[in-house]
């Protein structure tokens, strides 16, 4: 596992798991819609690279376009495994640090090392992680974009894993939905599913606060801000970038700068062309008419 997919699961409260084939499924379009329903301006926490969810795509499951019970085994087992090896590079990471720290101190006994590795026992596995898992089939998806594909039928699994969670999950929320439930699975859609992943985060965090704790957190030291090389060092305050803008600013400031930018520009147009693509790749006709430029598509609109 590499350093960046150890970070890229941590503090994600959910696996999202999409099964095969799975170039039939955008995996832009379900991150645009959980994005978009899960992130507040100002107020989510995204420090420590914190997110709703980890999109997976695993290979050689048992079966192709339909959850089995031999698939559902499978991805819990392999749900349990991935968890298992974070913890078990902890101690390489451990030893990496206590290295650096020691050949290469820095300034205000903050040591001159990669933030990942001088950082990583901010990055854990989150309880709901080893707990719950969302299932995506390709083969339920119909070309959907991120203002429609919340209708996408999904299933939650649960794993049997609870521990350092506040109370057990059950489905009854939705259960009582058009929903087919199965004991540990239960079959609704991307709306619903991602609801219900979004309270579980909220009763977690109302019960235990935020894991892990950013006011716990050493200030963090930066040599740049907005790409811009700095040679002062600059301190991070420990607290949650959350608790940065007051409510009365917020409001008045609206979402604003560069991030409201890439909301409403770079990422609904990934999105049209990955929809694109896929309606390329269905159509042999299309296909052979579309100009294709060191193995990518020109893709027309």
């Amino acid at each position: 596992m590499l350093a960046d997919d150890f970070r890229d699961i941590c503090n994600k409260s959910v696996p999202v798991y999409i099964l095969s084939p799975q170039w039939k499924m955008p995996t832009v379009v379900l991150y645009n819609y959980v994005y978009l329903w899960w992130f507040r301006p100002y107020r989510s926490e995204l420090d420590w690279q914190r997110f709703m969810c980890k999109f997976i795509k695993p290979q050689g499951l048992p079966g192709d376009e339909t959850l089995s019970d031999a698939t559902v085994d499978t991805l819990i087992a392999l749900n349990e495994a991935t968890c298992a090896h974070i913890q078990a590079l902890r101690p390489v990471y451990d030893a990496r640090a206590a290295a650096a720290a020691a050949a290469a101190p820095g300034a205000n006994g903050l040591s001159r090392q990669p933030p990942f590795v001088r950082d990583h026992q901010i990055y854990i596995v989150q309880p709901l992680f080893h707990t719950l898992m969302m299932v995506v089939c390709p083969a339920d998806y119909r070309k959907e974009d991120s203002a429609t594909v919340g209708r996408l039928p999904v299933v939650l699994v649960r794993t049997g894993i609870e521990d350092g969670l506040s109370a057990p999950i059950t489905f009854e929320s939705i259960i009582q939905q058009d929903n087919i439930s199965g004991g540990n699975t239960i079959t609704t859609t991307l709306e619903g599913a991602t609801d219900f992943v979004v309270a579980l985060e909220a009763r977690e965090a109302a019960t235990f606060g935020l894991r892990p704790d950013s006011s716990a957190i050493e200030p963090r030291s930066l040599s740049y801000i907005g790409g811009m090389e700095k040679k002062e060092l600059l301190l991070l305050p420990a607290a949650s970038s959350a608790s940065y803008v007051d409510d009365e600013d917020a409001l008045a400031w609206g979402w604003c700068g560069s991030g409201v930018h890439y909301d409403s520009v770079p990422m609904p147009n990934h999105e049209k062309r990955a929809i694109r693509k896929l309606e390329i790749e269905s159509d042999p006709v299309l296909k052979e008419s579309c100009k294709v430029v060191e193995g990518h598509y020109i893709i027309p609109f």
